[in-house]
């Protein structure tokens, strides 16, 4: 490169001119002192070198001429002119981008009023689950689940982040839960996924556990009975005191499911031991008394003991209270259920299983696959025991009318 057109290349670039290059490479004039060691430093030659170069009229030491430092100096110089010119056009396009963010950031923003709604509106959800049908609940769990995914797209500040993926955690906990009861194990398991994440994000333990613990239900009552075993265990070792109950009372189910009655009675052992008094919180219903006596009659009925299996149901009957921890309308209603089958299975009183089941029945428009599949099995063995029983009658009638009769009877 001439030296006139590395000149005016990179004129001003350096603090250099046009002349100021020329003067040098003709004698002129000599580089000052800053300029020799920017030289040197381009050249990779010591400043010696370059100060005796400049000096006269000859070469230095290496055999560089006067020209020859000139030009490679006026190349470095066009060189970096160049890239700063490029820096300087992608630091202009990072300040664009910062200022778009920063009015997304601002505009996005969730004030504390907002987060508060959100956090009550997630208390409400889990003091209304056990009370409350879960076809009526469906709707408000899903819309405070849309709206928290729908902010966590946005950019939010890390405090604002943290709540809000707490209760879209709490939100689709419930909603799966919601959709494993009524049936829909796909929706469950999706939502399961997407809530485990968010619980990992906010290190919510407890919301994990109970996350597993749904997913224990859904491998069991596809009949995946191993694969329920290993869900319960692997948040047994991690669970809170007020969940590890329910986690031994999954590894019962499991383990029983398997014909491992043994392993079953060991892990009934330690559903008792960790029974206890526990508020409610999010997540999975802690394991009182009556839910304890329920798995446990559960387990005996299994087992053929079926005067220690009634024993135990009416145990849990007289035991689940409403509004207490513990306390959930499907578990109150299936153990209620299961008494009624094993008085049938006994033949001991057909009329007060009967009488169960229609209670039972009346109580809500909607009931879970568990109790659904219960009511249904129920009356098919009462029509056989007692086909022309008016209770029996109003319970075909009142199965008939909520769509859960076997298919096929009718009535």
């Amino acid at each position: 490169m001439p030296a006139t057109t590395a000149a005016r290349a990179s004129s001003g670039s350096v603090g250099v001119s046009a002349n100021g290059y020329q003067n040098w490479e003709r004698n002129v004039s000599t580089p000052k002192a800053d300029n020799q060691r920017r030289i040197a430093a381009v050249l990779q030659r010591d400043l010696r070198e370059v100060k005796a170069l400049f000096g006269d009229a000859g070469s230095g030491s290496g055999g560089t001429t006067r020209r020859e430092a000139t030009l490679g100096f006026a190349g470095a110089a066009v060189s970096l002119a160049a890239t700063r010119s490029k820096l300087g056009m992608a630091l202009q396009d990072a300040a664009h981008l910062a200022n778009n963010l920063y009015q997304r950031a601002e505009r996005d923003r969730v004030d504390d009023l907002t987060l508060d709604r959100l956090e009550d509106a997630e208390a409400l959800v889990v003091s209304r689950y056990p009370l409350v049908s879960h076809l009526e609940l469906v709707p408000d769990v899903e819309r405070l689940w849309q709206r928290t995914e729908t902010l966590l797209d946005g950019r939010l500040g890390m405090g604002e982040r943290r709540r809000v993926l707490h209760v879209a955690g709490v939100a689709g906990y419930y909603l799966g839960r919601l959709a494993f009861n009524l049936g829909d194990d796909s929706s469950a398991a999706a939502l399961c996924r997407l809530a485990e994440h968010h619980a990992n994000d906010v290190g919510d333990l407890a919301l994990k556990v109970s996350i597993g613990n749904l997913r224990s239900s859904i491998a069991y009552h596809q009949g995946r009975y191993q694969a329920a075993l290993v869900y319960a265990q692997g948040v047994a070792g991690i669970a809170p005191r007020h969940l590890l109950a329910r986690c031994h009372a999954y590894e019962l189910r499991a383990q029983s499911g398997l014909g491992n009655e043994l392993l079953a009675r060991e892990a009934c052992h330690n559903m008792w031991r960790a029974v206890g008094d526990y508020p409610a919180l999010p997540g999975s219903t802690p394991k009182d008394e009556g839910g304890a006596a329920l798995s446990s009659a559960i387990l005996e009925k299994r087992a053929g003991n079926w005067a220690e299996a009634e024993r135990l149901a009416r145990q849990a009957i007289a035991s689940f209270r409403p509004g207490t921890a513990g306390y959930t309308r499907e578990e109150a209603r299936n153990a209620r259920l299961v008494l009624a089958q094993l008085l049938l299975t006994t033949r001991k009183d057909a009329e007060e299983a009967a009488a169960l089941t229609l209670g039972v029945a009346v109580e809500s428009d909607s009931h879970s696959r568990t109790t659904g599949k219960r009511l249904g099995e129920l009356w098919s063995k009462l029509n056989t025991v007692q086909p022309g029983n008016g209770v029996v009658c109003d319970l075909g009638e009142a199965l008939s009318a909520r769509a859960l009769l076997p298919r096929e009877e009718s009535v």
